[in-house]
């Protein structure tokens, strides 16, 4: 299961086995360390952490990469 979490101290974090930084966990957009809060996103093929300005700009992205591209693979019913 797929899941978006929002953590509200990071250093709380000590169980994850995320890529660390060397002043904690780095963010998985633009690799700065995460020192504050979070996201954490829970994915089939692993967990990624993101500061929460990045999380934001990645949702954006994401819509409108999907929103533009939506009809091009929508496979005919038969």
């Amino acid at each position: 299961m797929q899941h978006m979490t929002y953590i509200a101290d990071m250093t709380c974090i000590v169980d994850l086995p995320l890529q660390d930084h060397e002043h904690g966990f780095a963010c998985f957009s633009c690799g700065q360390p995460l020192t504050t809060s979070g996201v954490r996103y829970d994915g089939k093929g692993g967990s990624i952490l993101l500061h929460l300005r990045c999380a934001n700009e990645m949702g954006q992205r994401l819509i409108v990469d999907s929103w533009t591209n939506r009809r091009k693979h929508v496979h005919a019913p038969g």
